[in-house]
C-alpha cells in the first residue's frame, strides 16, 4: 500500500504502517501532486490539506483519507462518497489543547491582553490600561459539549464559575456530569457573561452568531470562537463591538485563513486574536499522529473504519 502523508505528522508516529508493509511518502506540498498521488492508497492529511474534487480526480487508486484533526469540514464528504472513498478523523486528540487554548482566550480577553500587547509595543506602563476582570463567579455559556466543550467545562471547575450549555445534541444528565447545567440558545445568550462556542461546521453553525443572536447577547458579554470560523458572522460582530453591544471578543478561528492582512480584526481594540493554534501542541500534534496513523493500520488489517465519516452522526446536515 502507498501511503501518502500531506501535512506535519512526527516520523514517529508513522512507524507503524511498517508492519502493513506501508510504502510511506510525503508530499512536497499540502496540496499533492497528480504525480505524488498517483498509486497512493490512503491519504494522511491535516486541515491545510483541502480536498475536493480537483484532487479526488487526480487519486485514481485512493480508498481511504484520514484526517489528524477534529474537524473535518476541509473535506468534501459528499465527493469521496461519490468515488467510494473512506474518510475518518481524528476526534479526541485535540480536545485537551483546545479545550487549553479557550480558556487563554477567556482569560486574555477579560484582561484586555489585546490593549496590553498595544501599550507594551508603544514603550508604555501600565497607567493607560483600564483594569481587567476576573474569572472567577462568571457565568459561562458553551455552546456544543462536544469533546473539547467538555473539557473546557472540567477547565472551568477551580475558577467557580457558572457554566451552562447548549447543545441539543447531549441530554441534560450528561452535561451535569461535567459541572455545567442544560439551557436553550436564548437562555444562554441572554445570560452568559462569556460565550464560547465548540461546534462543527455544518449548515446548522454555519453563521450561529450573527446580528439575529447577537441582539440577544448582554453588552457586558464576550464571545470566544475557537471551532471554525464561519460559525461567526465577522461584519455582524465587529458591527456589535463597534455600537458598544458587545464587550469584546477572542478568535482563534476565521472565514478567511490565514487572517487577511487589512483585516479589521487584526487591529481591533476589542478583538484578541490568536491564529487558529488551538490545538497546535506538541502533545495535541502527536496524539492526533498517532490516532490517524492507527485508524489506517486497523483499517487495513480489518477492512473496518473506526469514525468514519460522514456516519451517522446526529449533528450532521
Amino acid at each position: 500500500m502507498k501511503v501518502l502523508v500531506t501535512d506535519r505528522y512526527p516520523t514517529e508516529t508513522l512507524a507503524p504502517l511498517a508492519s502493513i508493509n506501508a510504502k510511506v511518502t510525503r508530499a512536497k506540498d499540502l496540496q499533492p501532486t497528480a504525480e505524488e498521488l498517483d498509486g497512493a492508497e490512503a491519504l494522511l492529511i491535516r486541515s491545510r490539506t483541502k480536498v475536493g474534487t480537483k484532487l479526488l480526480s487526480k487519486a485514481k487508486d485512493l480508498k481511504v483519507i484520514i484526517t489528524a484533526t477534529s474537524g473535518f469540514d476541509h473535506i468534501d464528504l459528499k465527493a469521496c462518497q461519490e468515488k467510494n472513498i473512506q474518510v475518518s478523523y481524528a476526534p479526541n486528540a485535540n480536545a485537551q489543547s483546545a479545550a487549553e487554548h479557550t480558556l487563554f482566550l477567556m482569560l486574555g480577553a477579560l484582561k484586555n491582553i489585546s490593549n496590553i500587547e498595544r501599550t507594551k509595543a508603544q514603550g508604555e506602563w501600565k497607567d493607560k490600561l483600564s483594569a481587567g476582570n476576573e474569572l472567577h463567579g462568571k457565568t459561562v455559556g458553551i455552546i456544543g459539549m462536544g469533546r473539547v466543550g467538555r473539557a473546557l467545562a472540567n477547565l472551568l471547575t477551580p475558577f467557580k464559575t457558572k457554566t451552562i450549555a447548549y447543545d441539543p445534541y447531549v441530554s441534560g444528565d450528561m452535561i451535569r456530569e461535567f459541572h455545567a447545567d442544560k439551557t436553550d440558545m436564548t437562555g444562554l445568550l441572554k445570560e452568559a457573561d462569556i460565550i464560547t462556542l465548540h461546534v462543527p461546521l455544518t449548515k446548522e453553525t454555519n453563521n450561529m452568531i450573527a446580528n439575529n443572536t447577537l441582539q440577544e447577547v448582554s453588552s457586558d458579554a464576550i464571545i470566544i470562537n475557537a471551532s471554525r470560523g464561519p460559525v461567526v458572522n465577522e461584519a455582524d460582530l465587529l458591527q456589535a463591538l463597534d455600537s458598544n453591544n458587545l464587550r469584546g471578543a477572542a478568535l482563534d478561528v476565521f472565514i478567511h485563513e490565514p487572517l487577511k492582512e487589512d483585516s479589521p480584526i487584526r487591529t481591533h481594540q476589542k478583538v484578541y486574536w490568536t491564529p487558529h493554534i488551538g490545538a497546535m501542541t506538541e502533545e495535541a500534534l502527536t496524539k492526533a499522529s498517532q490516532e490517524a496513523v492507527e485508524k489506517l493500520v486497523h483499517f487495513t488489517q480489518s477492512n473496518h473504519l473506526d469514525d468514519s465519516l460522514p456516519g451517522d452522526l446526529p449533528w450532521h446536515k
